[in-house]
């Protein structure tokens, strides 16, 4: 005989979808989840074998009478980091924080702790907290390939461009050819003016990534460092045939046209991203208000300034400050 126990888990759930009051971990029940899984095997056991409805009387009585309590588990290292990676992968990043620092309380020679406290550390915007957690790991294991990616990057947003440079190439020469690591080394190395090695490192990476394009936008950009700008806004316009809707590239060749002066070229530029389905880009919107006001159509400047700030409410200051108390007026109305 079959114990539903699928079945009896839903039935017991709010909306039939078992959730943290049956199960505790993706895997084991919780208390609850023990009292109602031993109800449902015990009921199938009476009711389908011969004979065992005598038997399990007294066994049901004690089940029915023994109320559920419920209890704190005994956590060790091993579980403590099990319950921060199922936080983790739910994203309750406090909880998880919590459980991995206990980890490494539990046991300090734990790597995948460290590693995965200073990913959190990073993705919560305290990179500079998670550069020494990481570089004590890639100390005690420089054998281990992953914290390198990870210090790097907490480099690079700690604005160390210099070591998460080094972290990047690092990471590489270990094996670790992702293409966020592409993408960290040359958009480190474009930030840094290291525009040799972010085309080599940037052409490499298109070999394995074609058509990526963050690596496209930051080889152009590259090229445009090395006063190439020609050679630039080719590669732009031969991949926005491939890749219209690719925003990176866009803003680059439209910054770059506006540069040369060429505001309709600019304009067309931008007029296009905006048009590209999927979810709108404020900064077109930016970049195209300025191209007008430039260009003396004052009042489509302002329509796109207020466009640009009805979707980015947080940039007011990166408007004309002629035009901010006529945006925001406009906005609150609309």
């Amino acid at each position: 005989p079959l114990a539903d126990l699928v079945e009896a888990f839903s039935s017991l759930s709010p909306h039939g979808i078992t959730g943290d009051e049956l199960i505790l971990d993706y895997a084991h029940p919780t208390e609850e989840g023990h009292a109602a899984a031993e109800r449902v095997v015990w009921g199938e056991l009476r009711d389908t074998v011969p004979g065992w409805d005598a038997y399990s009387r007294e066994k049901e009585r004690e089940i029915s009478n023994t109320p559920v309590e419920r209890i704190e588990p005994q956590l060790d290292a091993n579980l403590s980091f099990v319950w921060g990676q199922i936080y983790a992968r739910k994203e309750l990043l406090d909880h998880a924080e919590s459980m991995f620092r206990r980890t490494i309380q539990l046991d300090p020679g734990h790597p995948y702790a460290a590693l995965s406290l200073a990913n959190i550390l990073i993705e919560t915007g305290r990179s500079r907290e998670a550069v020494p957690i990481l570089e004590k790991v890639v100390a005690k294991r420089p054998a281990f390939v992953e914290p390198y990616a990870s210090l790097a990057t907490a480099y690079y947003r700690s604005g160390d461009l210099v070591r998460a440079s080094r972290q990047y190439r690092r990471a590489m020469e270990m094996g670790d050819r992702r293409i966020a690591i592409y993408r960290g080394l040359v958009g480190s190395l474009v930030d840094s003016d290291e525009a040799a090695e972010a085309v080599e490192t940037a052409a490499e990476g298109l070999v394995s990534y074609p058509g990526d394009c963050y690596l496209t936008a930051n080889l152009g950009r590259a090229h445009e460092i090395e006063g190439a700008g020609g050679k630039a806004e080719s590669i732009y316009l031969q991949f926005l045939q491939f890749d219209p809707g690719c925003h990176m590239v866009s803003e680059n060749l439209g910054v770059l046209q506006v540069e040369d002066g060429r505001l309709e070229a600019a304009a067309e530029t931008f007029e296009k991203a905006i048009s590209q389905p999927g979810p709108p880009h404020p900064l077109h919107h930016l970049n195209l208000g300025y191209v007008y006001l430039r260009m003396g159509r004052v009042t489509e400047a302002v329509d796109r300034f207020s466009r640009y700030y009805q979707l980015e409410p947080e940039g007011l200051d990166r408007i004309p400050e002629q035009f901010r108390d006529r945006i925001s007026l406009e906005v609150e109305t609309r």
